[in-house]
């Protein structure tokens, strides 16, 4: 615990071989530390087989080793974390951020001022990040405070009161687990906002295609069992049905480019692209539309395609009937 008095966080960060990114990390976390600000770390490690936890030891953070033998789940981590900790605050990274020098001042702001609830900043990628990256995470731009339904795992802050009352993270989600929590806190009448004025570097992001779309498949891996929990509500089935979009307009556009008249084919091909196209124009807006759009429309049609087979494979093994309704 760092420095007297002020309001009390506890950052914890769960790792698995992160060597190359956890001393960076844990060094911008540390260099926000000083004056009237008292926080602690806590680094969660699921079982590394590198140097993780010698370099965050090195730091002199607590680190919590998984010596079972057996991985747990990113949720289990947070959740072991988190009953570990003293903080009235707590602040859930992923080992492979860079945070910004004032990011622990500016939040405190917040959490002194009163707010209740779940709390992120924007995120973005590194200078040196490829291609896909810098088209699938633009900078963020503004100084806003925007109120979400979701906020990443990967950069959370949460009253601890207000964690704990919500039950924390589901530790039976491998994916989704940051989403299910955002709702049970908003279902709990609180808030869930993200600013802008400060940005979190993501080092992790994708270094290209292939790591794209595997990431991709990962992330949308546990959707109709998290649609399923929620009562399969539009909100929790919009992922599940733009999958099924993409990949039931493109057995159309097929059909129609084989069997039927051009018209037909340019209708189906239309509905196809649609939905990704007009994802992307929001996104990139006018200023940047003639840069971002094309590049970002290409990722969204891809990634909606790769979905879609997870989506197949959920299907196949049975997941929205494993568990029950949740919520």
């Amino acid at each position: 615990m760092n420095s007297t008095g002020g309001h009390t966080f506890s950052v914890i960060i769960p790792s698995f071989n992160e060597e190359a990114h956890i001393g960076r990390c844990l060094e911008s976390v540390l260099a926000a530390g000083g004056g009237d600000i008292r926080f602690e770390v806590i680094v969660v490690d699921n079982g590394s087989g590198d140097g993780t936890c010698a370099i965050a030891r090195e730091s002199g953070v607590r680190v919590i080793e998984n010596t079972s033998g057996k991985r747990k789940t990113i949720s289990l981590l947070r959740n072991t974390g988190a009953r570990a900790s003293t903080g009235s605050v707590l602040v859930f990274v992923d080992a492979d951020m860079l945070l910004p020098a004032n990011w622990l001042r500016e939040a405190k702001e917040y959490f002194e001022g009163g707010f209740k609830g779940a709390f992120a900043f924007s995120l973005a990628v590194p200078g040196d990040a490829g291609w896909v990256a810098r088209n699938w995470w633009p900078s963020p731009t503004g100084n806003r405070l925007k109120n979400v339904d979701f906020i990443s795992g990967r950069n959370f802050f949460v009253n601890r009161d207000v964690f704990f009352e919500v039950d924390g993270f589901d530790e039976t989600l491998t994916t989704n687990e940051d989403k299910d929590l955002t709702f049970r806190v908003l279902k709990g009448g609180y808030r869930a906002v993200v600013s802008s004025g400060l940005s979190f570097i993501h080092l992790g992001c994708e270094r290209n295609l292939v790591e794209f779309v595997k990431k991709e498949y990962w992330r949308q891996s546990t959707t109709l069992l998290f649609a399923r929990r929620w009562g399969f509500s539009l909100r929790t089935l919009r992922s599940p049905a733009m999958s099924l979009w993409h990949l039931l307009f493109f057995a159309v556009s097929l059909y129609c480019a084989l069997c039927q008249p051009y018209s037909a084919t340019l209708v189906a091909v239309g509905a196809w692209i649609f939905p990704s196209m007009a994802k992307a124009v929001s996104k990139a807006g006018l200023k940047r539309l003639h840069t971002l759009a094309p590049v970002f429309f290409f990722l969204t049609f891809l990634r909606w395609h790769v979905a879609g087979l997870s989506l197949i494979a959920q299907v196949l093994r049975g997941s929205p009937f494993i568990k029950g309704k949740r919520g």
